[in-house]
């Protein structure tokens, strides 16, 4: 009977399909910023240089992407935003607590600015996800969806990346815990954000350093010159 057939052939194809969802791969960073250890706190004066960090600098070609911030706001300074993330100076975006305790995400030193509807409270590790699919910004809160808005981003990036102040002026420094920042090469959706946040993610691929060797197999801590 061929509908028998074909009703079969379904059914064990939808079988397939959820067992590949349940297996699948956790989703793979391409960059990930790990706080040096868990006393390090950003105390309104200073920032992280990522334009030190040369894997740091595929993030300018990012054209979608998801963000995962994991942080404390451990004081808050009334009228003053405070700077999460930067990337690009004024030409780019920063990740910023605005001056009524709201996460934005800010485009071009202000000229631009999508309001998330998550106002960070003090005190408290919280985990934030931002999505960008080309024509959506996303903002998720501990996996929980709580604003999306219709959009379009052309960058022009100037080679500045700073965490925890502004990459274009020595201004808007947060105070307060940084644990990670994390960078997808693409944009996922609340399923996936969940799913994330529930099991984690897989790590970037470790950072290769060229090691120099002496011809008496000593490590050089620079390149090696040939002795005459």
């Amino acid at each position: 009977n061929n509908s028998c057939l074909k009703s079969y052939e379904y059914n064990n194809f939808s079988s397939f399909i959820e067992v590949e969802t349940k297996t699948a791969k956790p989703a793979k960073a391409i960059f990930e910023w790990v706080t040096p250890n868990q006393e390090f706190a950003f105390k309104g004066s200073n920032g992280v240089d990522l334009m030190t960090v040369e894997e740091s600098k595929k993030l300018f070609d990012l054209k979608t992407f998801t963000i995962i911030l994991k942080f404390s706001m451990q004081h808050f300074v009334e009228k003053t935003s405070q700077t999460l993330f930067s990337l690009g100076g004024c030409d780019g975006y920063s990740i910023v607590i605005d001056q009524n305790s709201e996460l934005i995400f800010d485009l071009k030193c202000g000229t631009n600015i999508f309001k998330s509807n998550i106002f960070i409270p003090l005190n408290s590790n919280i985990t934030v996800y931002i999505a960008y699919d080309g024509n959506t910004i996303s903002f998720y809160y501990n996996g929980d969806k709580f604003d999306s808005q219709s959009t379009y981003f052309n960058f022009h990036f100037k080679k500045k990346i700073a965490i925890g102040k502004s990459s274009e002026y020595d201004n808007d420094y947060f105070i307060g815990k940084f644990f990670y920042i994390t960078f997808f090469d693409e944009s996922f959706g609340t399923q996936r954000i969940q799913k994330i946040h529930e099991v984690g993610y897989e790590k970037p691929d470790p950072i290769r350093k060229m090691k120099f060797i002496t011809h008496d197999q000593r490590l050089c801590i620079s390149s090696c010159v040939n002795q005459a």
